[in-house]
This record gives C-alpha cells, sequence and structure tokens, in this order.
C-alpha cells in the first residue's frame, strides 16, 4: 500500500509525542502533580487512538490489534511462522501460544507470546541493518531512529545489531530501515534474543522470577535453513 493517507512524517510524530511532556508543557508542572498527571493521562488516551487510525491507514500494527489481524498484516510484510508453542497459563488456565515468524528475504526475526490467545502480550523484532549514512562524531546515525521501544548496539564495522518492541509499526520500522540502509543477511552477529514467553517463568526460593529456558535453544526449532541467517 503506497497510496497512504498520510505521509512518513505526519506517522512518525505520531510515534514520537510523548503525552506526559507534553502535559508538563501546558501546564508547567510535573506529571506527578494531580491534575497534569490527569491531563497527561488524556493526552496519551487521545494519542493512542490517532496511532490507532494512522497505522490502520498504512496496513500496520499498532497495540491495540487483535491477534488475527496482527498475524494478516505480518504475513502481508513477508513473515513466514515458523514456530508454535502452545502453552497453559498457570494462573487463568488458559491457552497461549509463543511463536517465532522469520521474513527471510531480510534476515528479521519476529517473536511473541499471546494473551487469551486474542491479543499480543509482548515480543520483539530482531535484525542486523547496514545505514547508508556516514556515521556521526559519537558513533550514531540519526536517521535510523525510530518512534518505537528500541535497543542495540553498532558493530566495529558500523552494523546496527538490534531490536524493538513488535507491538506497534513493524512494516513502518522496516520501510525505514531500507530508506536509509539495508538489512545484512545472514547476520553478523546476534542481537540480545528474548524468546521466551510468560508462561516460562519460575520463582527460585528467594522468590525471584527466574527461566529455565536457554532463549538461544528455541532458535534450534527453526528449519535448518532460517537456523542460518541467524547465527544458529
Amino acid at each position: 500500500m503506497k497510496n497512504h493517507k498520510y505521509t512518513d512524517e505526519e506517522v512518525q510524530r505520531a510515534l514520537d509525542y510523548d503525552a506526559l511532556a507534553e502535559a508538563e508543557k501546558i501546564t508547567g508542572n510535573s506529571y506527578r502533580e494531580p491534575s497534569t498527571g490527569f491531563l497527561g493521562m488524556s493526552l496519551m488516551k487521545k494519542s493512542g487512538e490517532a496511532k490507532k487510525t494512522i497505522l490502520e491507514n498504512r496496513n500496520d500494527v499498532h497495540f491495540n490489534i487483535g491477534l488475527e489481524e496482527y498475524e494478516e498484516v505480518i504475513k502481508d510484510i513477508g513473515f513466514l511462522k515458523c514456530v508454535d508453542i502452545i502453552f497453559t497459563c498457570k494462573k487463568y488456565n488458559d491457552l497461549d501460544h509463543f511463536k517465532i515468524w522469520v521474513e527471510p528475504d531480510r534476515a528479521i526475526l519476529l517473536a511473541y507470546d499471546t494473551w487469551n490467545n486474542k491479543k499480543i502480550n509482548g515480543g520483539n523484532l530482531y535484525y542486523n541493518v547496514k545505514p547508508n549514512e556516514v556515521p556521526t562524531e559519537d558513533g550514531g546515525f540519526p536517521t535510523l531512529s525510530w518512534g518505537c521501544i528500541s535497543s542495540g548496539h553498532y558493530t566495529e564495522n558500523g552494523i546496527w545489531v538490534g531490536n524493538h518492541d513488535c507491538r506497534e509499526a513493524v512494516r513502518f520500522a522496516i520501510e525505514k530501515f531500507e530508506r536509509h540502509g539495508e538489512f545484512v543477511s545472514p547476520w553478523i552477529e546476534q542481537p540480545h534474543l528474548w524468546l521466551r514467553h510468560y508462561g516460562d517463568k519460575n520463582l527460585n526460593e528467594a522468590g525471584r522470577t527466574s527461566f529455565a529456558i536457554d532463549a538461544k535453544e528455541r532458535l534450534k526449532l527453526l528449519p535448518e535453513e532460517y537456523q542460518k541467517l541467524f547465527q544458529v
């Protein structure tokens, strides 16, 4: 879909919008002050509705999207479902899923667990990207920023090894990377991988959360031809 109602700049502004910061700017007070906090929450709700409208117009995913619609969008982007682990929520006795998808042409990994098998509970998009631009003095590439939760690092040869929240603007993030660089396949280096679901949690003797599952072991569940893309 290229005939969008909203421009890339408008999408970026919507993703970057900080409701609490805007409320503080309006009132001149901290968001911890009750009236400023209430204003911030109101602006946050309006911002969420605006992002939903904009991203739906772009055939993209957003925080309020249902699981079935989410998966239709990522399939349209080019992702293939490779792993589907069914587990039981111990607290509510519901069946949920942990799924791993692969976009093989660009070596992108997408993994998430579900909530009540109707929504995305949480998950990430993982990738290696080589920017087109020359790095700044501090080693950064400013135009590779995007309005999603993100983390990662640059290798010595300037490859961005990263991940970000897969619940919002997946298509927009991929398109932005492709405007300012190219995806690296196979990976040069693995990002920090969190290939776990909420059902993996255990409490140790000290009452702290622990995970018995080695996240990287789940990469070995991928078809062999895809394992090679991700340095398994």
